[in-house]
């Protein structure tokens, strides 16, 4: 993204957020926010990493969910987030259904 010259005072922010499903797993995010304006309020850019968060699981395990489905409706609602910002729902609904089935399918 770019913030363009002429865009005095704009604020901008990017970041990156990578769910790490076990110990092995690694993300390399490469956060790029280009500047053109010199009179801007703020810009940055970041990245953050990280398991699930395990009060969430206990949270919804409380309210009835086995540990599978509390991993799997938080990786789902992770995941949601982004895709939902595809622009076409049926492109959105598509991958909603292949998540679903890939998370039924898997031991999260």
């Amino acid at each position: 993204p770019t913030v363009a010259d002429g865009s005095r005072g704009a604020d901008a922010a990017q970041i990156f957020h990578n769910l790490l499903l076990s110990g092995n797993a690694e993300a390399d995010s490469i956060p790029e926010l280009e500047v053109l304006e010199h009179e801007v309020v703020g810009c940055g850019h970041g990245t953050a990493n990280g398991p699930l968060d395990e009060n969430q699981v206990f949270y919804l395990e409380s309210r009835g969910f086995d540990p599978s489905e509390a991993r799997s409706a938080l990786i789902a609602a992770f995941l949601n987030s982004t895709l939902s910002e595809m622009g076409s729902d049926s492109l959105h609904d598509w991958l909603v259904r292949l998540l679903e089935s890939e998370l039924r399918d898997s031991n999260v």
